[in-house]
Formats: structure tokens, C-alpha cells, sequence
């Protein structure tokens, strides 16, 4: 019999029309719909049909005798019922990886145009994983990839490659039939053709609302509607056979161009910054609900989706996800990926990040070693990171005694570390994973009523299952590829045969193995049991069947709604079109449909607020739904201006906000700062507390070169052996002074950072090598004009140099005194990009913004304009120069070694006279005083790109609470 399309009003939702079509005729009792079999786009579609139909028999003091509802996908496994084993997705892959890598290319260049650099295992899963992906494509209208050219004709460009795809797949097909398997979208397609019988109880089907349903789903319905009836229920306007086809798929040439009501569209169209903003409109629009029926709420963006749980939290609800979270955000997936790159090269980057997990932490404090510290482990990894920059484990292990003293333990647990990660390395899969995984978290109490304990036995049952596939695909090694496919009534086409010009397949290493089942694990899903009375957050396609009178949807930008059909390299849009594939098109036109039947159901007895952004959390632009224009010609202009206007900048509209303030805890003055710290002041007596009072500094993770202070520390140490050695100190030859500078350097690189270097530092140390070769030259010169090294890194005694009650400390890189005048000079190494003036490092114009403008003293006239200290450094060395050493005349300089060899040479500051140094200790002594008297705050707000920067949100006032601070200092007075 065939199937017939009906077609209900859609004056009211889908869910509740649809309810009222199944109970026709029920008067009470049982409402028995055991007989149904009733397809529905997803399974929360499912779910609230069979609690709408529930509720419904309750009415009338009933019970439902609940039909079977699937989703499509279902449909084509009831089909399959007595098909051959149908391959696992583990298989599927192990059978690509193998046929990719022992294929000969040589006779494939319509596929493969170009060698890969390297045919190896995640060259091959990468591009199995592509094919797998296009072959399911393909399946969606019961093809494979021979049958492309057949069925597209004309439209087929590329023949070529379609028929050495096909023979691709041919050969991996003959792989998986040595396994006893089907490749999945082969058996689909089997099973379409000639269905298995209807499951038992079924005498009638009905596809309800699902708008495009794959051709083997219809296919398979075909053949059922000969033995029962099927019915093809949609909702849509009266007399809508027109906007329809047989299978109630709307149909593109109506609604591309059919115009979609919106009432009220400027109050309940809202245009948001991005998704952080969409989630706070969403919440906002909850908060107006108070007191009546809470909306109902839908999601087509998944960006927006996760940002959602925390502004309903704020408004009072509990938000659930029925769709469920990916494996791939849980933590057990984070734990196992840093596991895998740390095992295959043990890069110090990747140990330093398994040795930051907590896992491996509360591991690794579990050994017996007594006085583990976890926080030292930290501190330690940070400066090995930081300082010495080493390229792997093994370099660290070399050096782990030198950190003894900062961390006690730290060699043994980099010993467990080693020795865990040789273990999955050479180790049996998977039993040295999970013996692994066990370990690292063994001895840790779990409670299955706590989220997070229950969220990780899940993640580990999953993970159990994903490594159970993949074993399972390699049994014998057959699926490997350890020995070459038999002859089968088709064989192998001799492209796709092991050659010597491909690599012959293999059985899978355990690391291998590992990736693919991380793949596995990371693309499946949990879900949660729904907490009591939670608000359930629904998908595009679920939003036909909530039955609330109020909804809000977010999301609604294009890509998502319409939902796009994205390109792949080998299946264009045209020839989508041909193959009778899913086109954007089609999507358009099922998109268009939905929102025009969501907005029709609550025109007259309720309301549809949609949201979309105006840019990613990425801060890409977005563009509008298409949807949202699909309007009569005279409000088009209006859309259009409204959709793209400029939103003004809103505190609540930005990606990230401050959950709460830091609140820096109040440490009194040192009573010893060191000359460097006065220029910190001077840009911003908050930061100078932060980075002098409290040692707050970044710690880079992740470094992978020097920074600027290393390559200065690096260039400094070199230099400084200079002035320590007296036959070096007073050699004129450059060519013996370049050698001798780079023998010490070499001896500092060794010392620092090993023998094995990675390539930046190769560049690195080769440039203060060119760096130090223009030294030479202008040290051997400065040296014949009588200038003669006294000191070098020169320490202030301590306890000898004060300004009031502080008392200053430092170190002075370079002093020499030139002989035949006595004149004395303190120089400055500079290793800096660019050469640097000692008058523009320590002076700026008055008129520049920043600094801190309350201090009098900050301001000098010279050269008749008026000028700002921002630095102290010259000045103060200067006078410990004169106070302690007894110099009567002291010049002050930098000796640049920057980047442009050509810019090496000493830059004396010559301006800088007995008045300016006059007006630089006024400066320095209320620093001095005001630093002792703990004026700290207010901050300079003008002050940016520093290392603090990333905790500063708006402002520094609005970011830092420091009402516990004294009164005094708060107000900036003496505290």
C-alpha cells in the first residue's frame, strides 16, 4: 500500500498537533499505540513525544501502551537485522591505515598528485578518517565511490579519481571481508535495497516531523509501506501539498523564496555582541519570566550552547543539556592526550605539561620519597622551564641534582616519570594503558554522587570500550596487514597492492594503536541524569517538539541556521546536486520551514524571541541568518540596517567578565630596594607593589627561546668574565678578544642550556656570537684610548647606600677610569633590539601621558623645556659611584649591543651635567620616601601590555580590592 502525507495545521506546535492525530478516536482508558513504529529526527524528539503522550492519557486517568519511537538512524539497524557483521568503526580505520600506506601512489596520482613527506601511520589515519568520512556522505544517497560517475554523469569532472577511490575502497573492502565484516555504508546501502522484515508488533509507521530523511531511510520505508501503512506527518499552512513532496520534505523552489512571518520583529529579533553576550540576553529574558511559565529554550549554535549554564545559574535556573557533553572535554581525555606526546618524544614541553596535571601530581606525591612536595614539583618545572630551556627529559634528568635544594625528590619523580612513560611506549597494548590510567589514579576514593567522580568512572568505562574496539580490529594482526589479502572473487586491483613503492602495512605499534583509540574515546558522549526541575536546552532540530508558548532560540546566525552543508575537497556543491545528495539548498529550505512553522504556532497565543551574535568568541564576524530576510521587499531595508548596526560597547556584551577582584594582601615596604625598582615607581606605584612588595612575576610555560632578560643575562655573564680576567681586560687585539668571547660563551651555553640545543636557541646563541664579535672590536678600541675596567657587576655593599631610611642595592656592570685623566664612567650593558640614548631611556616629555603625576619632584627643566623622570638608574649609579669608590667625576653611559651589529658602541650621556643630576637625587629621595611611606595606590590606569595585563579587566581599580589595606596607604599617605 502506499504511503500517504498528511499535513497538520500548524496553528499550534508540532508536538501538541501530532498528540492529538495519535489519540483520534481515544476516549479513555489505555491509549494503545503498541503497534506504532514512529520515526522522529532525533531521540529527545522521541523523549518528549512519549512524555507527551503520557500525559496526555493522564488526562482522562489512563495509561499509554507506548508506541516505538527512533530516530532515522535507527531505522536503517532494524534494517540490517541478519546483514553480515557490520565493521566497527575501529576496523573501518585499521583497514584504511593499511591499505593507505602499502597503496602504490605511483598509479594513484588522481588521488594523490604529490608523495606525502612521509608515509606514515598519522598520515594514513588522518586521511582514512577524511574517506570514511566521505564514503558515509556518499551513503546518504545509497552510493560508494564507483558509483559516482555513473550517477553524475556529465557532472562528473574528476572520473578519474572517483575510479581509483573506487578502487580504494574495493581493497579495503577485501581487508574487512578477511575479518568477516561489511564496511558500514555497504551494508546500509544492502539493507535499504532489501530491507529485513518488519520488527514483530509493527502494523503501522508513521515519520513524523523529519524533514529530510536520508534516501536509504526512505528507501527502506518504501518496502514497508507494502506490508503496513506509513504516514508522513508534517506541519504546515492550509492546502501545503504544494510546499511538500511525497516524503514531506519541504521543497527548496517554494521556501527559498516564500516569506516567513516574524511578528513584532524589532522587539524579538536581538542582536548580541557574541555568544557570552547571547547567553546573558538569554538569561535576561528568563529573568522577565518570573512568575509566569519559564520559556522554553533552544540552541543552533554550539558555541553558545556551553556559555548558558552559568547566566541562567545567576537567574535562579538549572539549566540540562540532553544532548550530553563531549568525551572530549573531560579530563581523563586531557590526561590521556598529554600522556601520548609525552610518551612518543618526550619533549620537555610535553613532560612539563603531564608533570602540571593533578593526576600525575597527586601520583607522584604518593611516592614513598619522603618530602615530595607537589608545589615545589611546580615551582621547580617553572624555573627549569624558564631558565635552562632544555629540549627533552633526558637533558632535565641530567641536571635534576642541581635542583635539589628547590625541590626535594625532584629526581626520583622524574625517575617514576621515565619509567612510566618508557612503559607505555614499549609496552603491550592495551594492557600498559590501562595499567597506566589505573595507576596515576590509584588510591583515589570515589563517590558516584559527586558529578565529578561519576563524570570520570563514565569517561573511564568509555575509554575502556574505545581501547576494547581497537583490540579487537587488530586481533591476529590480519586487519593490520601483517600478511597480504587472499584472493577473493574480486581481487585487489594490482594500485592498491603492497609494492615496493609503498610502505608494506604492518601491525600497529602500541602508540599507534593508543591515537586511534584517543579518537575513538574523544568523539563519543555522556550525559547526565537531569537534575529535578532543570530547564532542558534543546537543539535546532528538537525545537518542533516543545510544546512552551513562549521560546527563545539562540544561535540564529547563518551556518547554523540554515545549517550548512560544508564542502569536502572531492564532493562540490554542483556535484552534490547531481548525486542527489544533501545540498544547502535542501537545508535552506528544511530550515525555513521549521522557523516559519516554530513562529506560526505561537503567532495568536504566545511569543518567539530569537538571538544571534555579531561575532564569534574569536571575534570573527558572523553574518545574519538568511532566514531573517526572507521578507517582503518593503522591510527588507529595515532588516538590513538592523542586523548590521554598530552595538554600542557594553560591559555585559564582552567575551570574558571578572567573576571576582583579586584582593592583594597588604605587606609593608622593604626597608632595601635595588636602583632598577625606582623606574617601576615612577611608571606605577600599584605595579611597582605588585612586582617589588609582593614578587609577583609571569612564569612563561611553554618558553621556547630566551627572552630578552636571558639573552642579556646570557651576553652579561660572557662580558663579565671580561673584566675579571687582567690579560683579557687590557688586550687591543679584536681578533683574540672575538675568540676569547666566544669560547666563553660556548662554556655559558654549555653550562645554561646543555650541548643539545633546540634550533631557536641555535639562531639565538648565534647572534650574540655576531653580537660579541662587534664587542671585540669596540672594547679593543676603547681600550687603546686609555679607558681601563676597574669592576665588573659590581655589588653596593650593603648597608653603605641609603636615601633617607631605604636603603639601595644594585649591581653596576661596568666601571673603568681612564688613565691619563682620571675621569671615571659607568656603563650600562644594553642587548636590546635596538641601540638606546641614555637621555631617552631616563627622560620623557612633561606632556606625556602616565607616570605618576603627584610627585613633584618628577619634573626637570632643561635645555628650556620641561621634561619627566621615568628612569633612575644612570643617576643613582652615578652617586653610589662618587659616595663609594671617591670618583670626583663620573660619566655616565650605555655600551649597546644590540641586534644591528653595526650600532654596537658606547653612548655616553653627555648633557647630563651636575644640575641634572641635582634634579635626578631630588626625584630619587621622594621615590625613596614615598615608597617607605607605603603610597601604593592609587594605580596609573594609562599603563598597558604589561606582564599584569591579563588580570586587569576594565581598569586596575575595578580589578583589585584593597579596602583591606591601612586606611593611609589606601588614600596614598604613610601607612
Amino acid at each position: 500500500m502506499p504511503h500517504r502525507l498528511t499535513i497538520l495545521p500548524w496553528d499550534r506546535p508540532l508536538l501538541e498537533r501530532a498528540v492529538a492525530h495519535f489519540s483520534v478516536g481515544w476516549s479513555g482508558g489505555a491509549l494503545d499505540l503498541s503497534d506504532w513504529l514512529i520515526v522522529v529526527p532525533t531521540r529527545q524528539a522521541g523523549r518528549r513525544l512519549r512524555e507527551a503522550l503520557a500525559v496526555q492519557a493522564a488526562t482522562k486517568g489512563g495509561a499509554v501502551l507506548a508506541p516505538r519511537v527512533v530516530p532515522p538512524e535507527e531505522v536503517l539497524d532494524l534494517a540490517e537485522v541478519g546483514v553480515a557483521h557490520v565493521a566497527t568503526r575501529a576496523q573501518a580505520m585499521v583497514a584504511w591505515v593499511a591499505v593507505l600506506q602499502s597503496a602504490e601512489l605511483e598509479r594513484l596520482r588522481a588521488v594523490f598528485p604529490l608523495d606525502p613527506p612521509r608515509r606514515s601511520f598519522a598520515w594514513a589515519l588522518q586521511l582514512a578518517e577524511e574517506l570514511v568520512r566521505l564514503q558515509s556522505v556518499l551513503a546518504e544517497g545509497g552510493l560508494r565511490f564507483a558509483d559516482v560517475p555513473a550517477r553524475a554523469g556529465e557532472a562528473c569532472a574528476e572520473r578519474e579519481r572517483w575510479e581509483q577511490l573506487g578502487d580504494l575502497e574495493r581493497a579495503c573492502d577485501a581487508r574487512l571481508a578477511e575479518a568477516g565484516a561489511v564496511a558500514q555504508p555497504a551494508a546500509r546501502i544492502a539493507a535499504a535495497a532489501a530491507p529485513a522484515s518488519l520488527p514483530a508488533g509493527v502494523r503501522r509507521i508513521a515519520l513524523l516531523g523529519v524533514a529530510d530523511p536520508l534516501l536509504p531511510v526512505v528507501q527502506v520505508l518504501e518496502t514497508w509501506s507494502r506490508s503496513v501503512p506509513v504516514e508522513v506527518l508534517v506541519c504546515g499552512p492550509a492546502g501545503g501539498e504544494v510546499y511538500f513532496d511525497e516524503w514531506g520534505r519541504p521543497r527548496p523552489e517554494v521556501w527559498t523564496v516564500r516569506t516567513l512571518p516574524l511578528p513584532e520583529f524589532e522587539r524579538r529579533v536581538h542582536l548580541c555582541a557574541d555568544p557570552a553576550a547571547q547567553a546573558e540576553a538569554v538569561a535576561g529574558l528568563v529573568r522577565r519570566a518570573a512568575g509566569q511559565a519559564t520559556p522554553g529554550i533552544g540552541c543552533a549554535d554550539a558555541e553558545v550552547l556551553p556559555l548558558l549554564a552559568g547566566p541562567l545559574a545567576e537567574a535562579g535556573v538549572t539549566s540540562f543539556v540532553p544532548a550530553g557533553e563531549p568525551l572530549a572535554r573531560q579530563a581523563l581525555a586531557g590526561l590521556i592526550q598529554v600522556l601520548q606526546t609525552a610518551a612518543r618524544d618526550e619533549s620537555w614541553a610535553a613532560v612539563a605539561a603531564l608533570l602540571r596535571r593533578p593526576e600525575v601530581l597527586r601520583w607522584l606525591e604518593g611516592a614513598p620519597s619522603a618530602g615530595f612536595s607537589a608545589t615545589g614539583l611546580l615551582r621547580a618545572v617553572d624555573e627549569i622551564e624558564v631558565t635552562h630551556l632544555p629540549p627533552d627529559l633526558a637533558a632535565v634528568r641530567h641536571q635534576a641534582s642541581d635542583f635539589e635544594g628547590r625541590c626535594a625528590g625532584l629526581a626520583a619523580a622524574l625517575e617514576r616519570v621515565a619509567v612510566l612513560l618508557e612503559k607505555l611506549r614499549t609496552g603491550a597494548w592495551p594492557q600498559a594503558w590501562n595499567s597506566a590510567l589505573a595507576e596515576l589514579h590509584g588510591g583515589r576514593e570515589l563517590d558516584l554522587a559527586e558529578p565529578a567522580d561519576r563524570a570520570l568512572v563514565e569517561a573511564a568505562t568509555a575509554w575502556r570500550e574505545a581501547a576494547d574496539e581497537v583490540t579487537a580490529a587488530l586481533v591476529g594482526g590480519d586487519m593490520a596487514g601483517v600478511k597480504p589479502a587472499p584472493p577473493s572473487s574480486r581481487p585487489s586491483p594490482p594500485a592498491v597492492a603492497s609494492s615496493s613503492r609503498g610502505e608494506q602495512a604492518r601491525p600497529l605499534q602500541a602508540a599507534e594503536a593508543c591515537e586511534l583509540a584517543r579518537k575513538l574515546f574523544a568523539a563519543g558522549r555522556r550525559f547526565d541524569d537531569k537534575p529535578e526541575g532543570a530547564l532542558e536546552i534543546d537543539g535546532w532540530l528538537e525545537l518542533l517538539f516543545r510544546d512552551e508558548r513562549w521560546l527563545v532560540v539562540a544561535g540564529l546566525n547563518d551556518g547554523a541556521v540554515p545549517e550548512a552543508v560544508h564542502g569536502h575537497a572531492f564532493l562540490p556543491e554542483s556535484l552534490r546536486a547531481a548525486l542527489g545528495l544533501k545540498t544547502n539548498a535542501q537545508r535552506l529550505a528544511r530550515d525555513a520551514w521549521q522557523l516559519a512553522a516554530l513562529a506560526a504556532a505561537r503567532a495568536e497565543r504566545g511569543r518567539l524571541d530569537l538571538l544571534l551574535g555579531k561575532t564569534s568568541a574569536a571575534g570573527d564576524p558572523l553574518r545574519p541568518s538568511r532566514l531573517l530576510f526572507l521578507c517582503a521587499e518593503t522591510e527588507l531595508p529595515g532588516r538590513v540596517e538592523r542586523l548590521f548596526r554598530e552595538l554600542p560597547p557594553v560591559g555585559g556584551t564582552v567575551a570574558w567578565r571578572r567573576a571576582w577582584t583579586l584582593a592583594p594582601p597588604w605587606v609593608p615596604p622593604p626597608p632595601r630596594l635595588r636602583v632598577t625598582a625606582f623606574r617601576d615607581y615612577l611608571k606605577c606605584p600599584f605595579r611597582f607593589y605588585l612586582r617589588h612588595v609582593l614578587k609577583m612575576e609571569p612564569v612563561e610555560a611553554g618558553k621556547r627561546e630566551l627572552d630578552a632578560r636571558d639573552f642579556g643575562v646570557l651576553v652579561h655573564g660572557v662580558l663579565e668574565r671580561l673584566g675579571q680576567e687582567t690579560a683579557w681586560r687590557d688586550c687591543i687585539d679584536a681578533g683574540k678578544l672575538t675568540r676569547y668571547f666566544h669560547e666563553a660563551l660556548d662554556g655559558a651555553v654549555a653550562a645554561r642550556l646543555g650541548r643539545e640545543l633546540t634550533l631557536p636557541l641555535i639562531v639565538q646563541v648565534e647572534s650574540a656570537r655576531q653580537r660579541l664579535a662587534q664587542v671585540a672590536q669596540v672594547q679593543a678600541a676603547t681600550r687603546a684610548e686609555g679607558w681601563v675596567i676597574q669592576h665588573v657587576e659590581w655589588r653596593l655593599p650593603k648597608g653603605k647606600l641609603r636615601l633617607g631610611r631605604l636603603e639601595l642595592s644594585g649591581t653596576i656592570d661596568r666601571i673603568e677610569r681612564h688613565e691619563p685623566s682620571g675621569r671615571w664612567r659607568v656603563l650600562d650593558y644594553k642587548t636590546s633590539e635596538s641601540a638606546k640614548t641614555p637621555a631617552k631611556a631616563h627622560l620623557v616629555s612633561a606632556r606625556s601621558a602616565g607616570g605618576v603625576a603627584t610627585l613633584a619632584e618628577a619634573t626637570v627643566e632643561a635645555g628650556g623645556k620641561a621634561w619627566r623622570w621615568i628612569d633612575l638608574q644612570l643617576p643613582l649609579y652615578r652617586l653610589a659611584v662618587g659616595e663609594l669608590l671617591g670618583a670626583p667625576e663620573v660619566e655616565v653611559g650605555y655600551f649597546n649591543v644590540p641586534k644591528a651589529v653595526s650600532e654596537t658602541g658606547i653612548e655616553v650621556w653627555a648633557e647630563y651635567d651636575a644640575a641634572l643630576h641635582a634634579a635626578a637625587m631630588r626625584c630619587a629621595e621622594e621615590v625613596a620616601t614615598a615608597a617607605m611611606a607605603g603610597r601604593f595606590w592609587p594605580p596609573v590606569e594609562e599603563v598597558r601590555d604589561d606582564e599584569f595585563t591579563g588580570l586587569i579587566h576594565g581598569s586596575v581599580a575595578e580589578s583589585f580590592d584593597v579596602s583591606a589595606w591601612p586606611e593611609a596607604a589606601r588614600r596614598g599617605g604613610a601607612a
